[in-house]
């Protein structure tokens, strides 16, 4: 069985990559522990984006992979971002969470008991053509990353997975990723700005992606790969307390989202197809679109060198042994 609190159109999916904006407050509250229901089954709530990288999630409930872990799902897709999310699953609201990477570290770094149990999305590993890309105009005298350095680079918000990954791709290119002036815009108006020369370049991610090459836009390089080319994009979490309190009920959601990442991974035409139901993107874009890879299991040493870049950038005040954040069942 599963519950959803909203199916959302592509104007929201827009929306929903801004990480700006709250849900609609129509997701009930789970300030509660999770419960067993008459079916036999526990009640949690789940929070996540309608976006391509939480595919896996919904390929799950389709083909009934919570209901086999003894779960019964409720989920809230109205969520912005891992801002939203954050403070969701912190107070209680939700029982797990969907998050970039980057996000759910800075929140860790600045002393909220959060714990990832499952891997969401990684980097595809092919630098001509990942999930998200540095888009610029087709004329544009940028030819290779180094040359961003001392431009004007749109992100849809900063201190997140699209600076720091372009200014790692920078750096490791030879140039000065400091130098760059990254300007947030919403991704929908992220062509056009390149197209009129109000920015140099922009970072998309997909159906963005798909969108701009179409509108002849040149696809520069991924940042992800330009980073590390296994480079963790986002993950699942939970708070500590819940992990403390009932560690057999986070364990079955990660062996859950194990098994439904794994089933993605195996299953691309699915997961285009799944897209259709919890947005409404396009079926030709959903067909074009670029996915990135859905790996079963998320490593300390992935998490590890996303803590170690944003370290570096001095978008947290220092590293951090990645283990602290990572659900381990005793």
């Amino acid at each position: 069985m599963r519950r959803h609190l909203s199916v959302i159109s592509l104007a929201a999916v827009t929306a929903a990559v801004l990480a700006a904006c709250g849900g609609d407050g129509e997701a009930s509250s789970t300030s509660e522990s999770p419960t067993e229901g008459a079916d036999g089954l526990t009640d949690i709530t789940v929070q996540v984006m309608p976006i391509v990288d939480t595919a896996p999630f919904h390929l799950g409930l389709e083909q009934g992979i919570f209901e086999e872990h003894g779960l019964d799902i409720t989920f809230d897709s109205t969520n912005q971002g891992g801002a939203v999310t954050i403070p969701g699953v912190t107070s209680g609201d939700y029982d797990f969470g969907f998050s970039n990477s980057p996000a759910l570290i800075t929140g860790v770094s600045n002393g909220l008991p959060l714990t990832i149990v499952a891997n969401a999305s990684s980097s595809n590993g092919d630098p001509d053509g990942d999930t998200a890309g540095i888009i610029v105009p087709p004329d544009s005298d940028i030819t290779s990353p180094a040359d961003l350095a001392g431009r004007s680079v749109a992100v849809n918000t900063l201190n997140s997975i699209g600076d720091t990954s372009v200014r790692a791709t920078v750096n490791g290119d030879g140039g000065d990723g400091s130098t760059i002036e990254f300007v947030e815009l919403a991704f929908p108006d992220a062509p056009n700005a390149v197209l009129n020369g109000d920015v140099d370049a922009a970072w998309v991610v997909e159906p963005f992606v798909t969108i701009a090459r179409n509108a002849g836009l040149t696809y520069l390089t991924s940042p992800y790969v330009g980073a590390d080319p296994n480079l963790n994009i986002a993950v699942y979490f939970t708070s500590q307390q819940l992990a403390d309190e009932n560690p057999e009920l986070v364990q079955a959601f990660a062996d859950a989202m194990h098994e439904a990442q794994a089933y993605a991974q195996d299953n691309p035409d699915e997961v285009r197809d799944v897209m259709g139901t919890y947005t409404e993107i396009d079926e030709d874009v959903r067909a074009e679109v670029t996915l990135p890879a859905f790996h079963d299991d998320v490593t300390a040493e992935e998490i590890q060198t996303v803590i170690d870049m944003l370290a570096e950038q001095g978008v947290v005040p220092e590293s951090f042994p990645a283990e602290d954040m990572m659900f381990t069942a005793e």
